[in-house]
């Protein structure tokens, strides 16, 4: 019977030390109680009445209280009162805390081991001293203002609303796995001010949370990522970027500016530097850059500069110098519109292509501007439009092809006008496997080799289209039009000069398949070669210069269309026209030179220093299936004896190997003669 009390009573007991046992192991906070400015080691300004400590049994140690005033920590403040577990710093409605780190050694760091949180109204500021965030390091509505010394954070580094001004100094956040993240709630604002020192951080994100406004703006130091960079990291969030002086240098990662929404990026200045960057990743981006350097550094072969790659984008140019050495992708996706427009400044892209409208709308505008690319294709895949526009003062240089139109389905245009547009090392191709249009309407087009709806391989079945109706286009070696059986382009020459010569007589233009229409301008050239029956050459109006020609596309050479003023200028060369040479009325024909072919003068034919010569057969006799064909020769020049068993027939079968010509009378014998009736004729080379 008396026991059972005397169990309840020790229960009771037990109770009551495990409770006070508990009681003792909770941390008491310590706060700052003083209303006004003071130094941060006086013990009597701490609700615990002693200065902070890294006490186990004191977290977290807080400025919270109301009032506007600075604690200090200087040089007198004891460095066994900078270890603190967690801290925050804030303030109520209406009041300010700042807390001032002034020249404290640097080997004694304010150092927190939990977190370390600058909330509203609350304002963290470094002069010559330093700060270690061991934990987390968060500003929620709060500021830094680092003039001098060094915030280092070893966990994160979160900006979530509030501001960070860097005017010298180091902020140091390459430890742990976040580095700077901005705007971390809905209808947070955030502002990153880096006027000098360094900020070094394993990334920065802008807009890590939607519904935050986020801004980044360099005026002097260093913004140096070890990784990655987004701009408008998350939805329904915007980041602006402004760069005036100092650098940004992002060129171990992936940058993204408007990753996610809405981003700008301006640069008047400083060094921008990336190493994969994508321009309206999946939102709105806009890069406006008119001063400073600009540059792609590549860390591997697969980085890209995309302008444009799921959502729509503009890079503009005025100013400053841009060195891209990555592929550079305009309209990376089929439903997105991308834009490079160059108005000034230095532009040079010479890493392996440039596609501008790659599987999208892409377009790139250069005026005022002195623009180096590569590899170029306008319009590059299926589907794909792509426009490449040079006007007035701009120089652009190719070193390497320029493709327009480069794959079956897709589409390009290049306008010329003013300025320059050097093609010299390598070809450009109007419409390569695709649809292609180049136009001249001012400036100057400086080419190699030009193939206008050339099959590349024989297969494709390119279009493409060369008009020239005023200024220049210069060709070093051929203007080739069409590719017979295959692929039909088109000639139109309006206005303007085209000059196809080179140093040893050997340039050409080559109307291999298709139409060339000529109503205006001049035409100057090595050779004229329109060799095909696929192909004609409409000569209405107009200038026409060249050193030779030759004619065998089953049509007479008509020089006029009989109202417009039209002339044809001899330079000493042979003139072959297999089907005749028509001058009609208002047409000239002039200089000097050895015509081949019957001439029917219906305008002027002045060409005193040359002769008419004509191949006429002079004897033909069959005997069982051979026929004889007996004909006179020209010195210099080669005769090819032709055959068709129905003259309505489109083309002729040659009697290969051609005869030489030595201005004797010739044979040649056709053994395989089994039809009815044969029809022949002698064509001169």
């Amino acid at each position: 019977m008396n026991k059972w009390p005397h169990t309840v009573r020790v229960s009771a007991v037990a109770l009551i030390i495990i409770a006070a046992s508990t009681q003792a192991s909770k941390a008491v906070p310590n706060n700052w109680t003083n209303s006004a400015s003071s130094p941060w080691q006086i013990s009597t300004n701490w609700s615990l009445a002693i200065a902070p400590n890294n006490s186990a049994g004191v977290d977290p140690t807080q400025i919270t209280n109301a009032g506007i005033k600075t604690v200090t920590i200087n040089a007198a403040t004891s460095s066994a009162t900078l270890l603190l577990g967690s801290f925050t710093l804030s303030a109520p409605t209406d009041s300010a805390n700042t807390l001032a780190l002034v020249n404290v050694p640097l080997a004694t760091p304010l150092t927190t081991s939990g977190a370390f949180l600058v909330s509203n109204r609350g304002a963290l500021a470094i002069t010559n001293s330093a700060v270690n965030a061991t934990g987390n390091f968060d500003i929620v509505g709060g500021s830094l203002i680092l003039d001098s010394g060094s915030l280092t954070c070893r966990t994160n580094c979160d900006l979530q609303s509030g501001t960070m001004l860097i005017n010298s100094g180091t902020l140091n956040a390459i430890a742990g796995t976040t580095g700077i993240r901005m705007g971390r709630f809905a209808g947070a604002t955030t502002s990153l001010t880096v006027k000098g020192g360094a900020v070094n951080s394993l990334r920065l994100a802008m807009g890590s949370i939607l519904g935050s406004a986020n801004t980044l703006t360099i005026a002097g130091g260093a913004v140096n990522l070890l990784s990655d960079f987004s701009a408008g990291q998350s939805q329904s969030t915007t980041a602006d970027v402004t760069i005036s002086s100092g650098s940004l240098t992002a060129t171990n990662g992936f940058a993204k500016i408007a990753d996610s929404s809405t981003a700008t990026f301006t640069q008047t200045g400083g060094t921008v530097s990336f190493g994969d960057l994508s321009l309206g990743n999946r939102g709105v981006g806009t890069y406006n850059f008119t001063g400073g350097t600009f540059r792609m550094i590549p860390f591997s072969l697969d980085n890209l500069f995309i302008v444009a790659n799921l959502e729509n984008a503009d890079f503009n140019q005025r100013g400053g110098v841009a060195v891209i050495g990555t592929e550079i992708h305009i309209a990376d996706s089929d439903v997105v519109t991308g834009n490079i427009n160059i108005t000034g400044g230095q532009f040079f892209a010479t890493n392996d292509i440039v596609a501008i409208g790659r599987q999208g709308i892409g377009a790139m505008l250069v005026t005022n501007a002195n623009v180096v690319l590569t590899n170029t294709s306008v319009g590059r895949h299926f589907g794909s439009s792509g426009t490449l526009t040079v006007q007035n003062n701009a120089n652009v240089s190719l070193i390497g092809d320029l493709s327009i139109g480069r794959f079956a389905g897709a589409s390009g245009t290049v306008q010329v006008q003013g300025g320059t547009l050097s093609v010299t090392s390598d070809d450009l191709w109007v419409g390569r496997a695709g649809s292609g249009d180049l136009s001249i309407t001012g400036g100057t087009l400086i080419g190699r080799r030009v193939r206008v709806a050339c099959s590349e391989d024989g297969t494709n079945a390119p279009s493409g289209t060369f008009s020239v109706s005023s200024g220049n286009f210069i060709c070093s070696s051929n203007l080739i039009v069409g590719t017979p059986l295959v692929s039909s382009g088109q000639l139109n020459l309006s206005g303007g000069r085209v000059i196809v010569t080179n140093s040893t007589g050997s340039a050409s233009v080559q109307i291999s398949s298709g139409i060339a229409t000529m109503d205006g301008g001049t035409l100057t050239t090595d050779k004229l070669l329109i060799n095909n029956s696929n192909a004609t050459f409409s000569f209405n109006n107009g200038l026409i210069r060249a050193k030779t020609i030759t004619v065998s596309n089953s049509q007479p050479f008509t020089v006029g269309d009989g109202i417009n003023p039209a002339t044809l200028e001899l330079l000493g060369g042979t003139y072959t026209f297999a089907d005749g040479l028509v001058i009609s009325p208002n047409a000239t024909v002039t200089g000097c030179g050895t015509v081949i072919g019957t001439v029917v003068n219906n305008g002027t034919y002045n060409n005193p220093c040359g002769s008419i010569a004509a191949i006429r057969v002079s004897n033909i006799t069959k005997i069982g299936n051979s026929v004889t064909i007996q004909f006179n020769t020209l010195s210099g020049s080669n005769h090819i004896v032709e055959y068709k068993t129905n003259l309505a027939a489109p083309t002729w079968n040659s009697l290969l190997p051609a005869i030489p010509g030595n201005g004797s009378t010739m044979s040649k014998t056709d053994t395989t003669a089994t039809n009815a009736s044969r029809f022949y004729r002698v064509r001169v080379q």
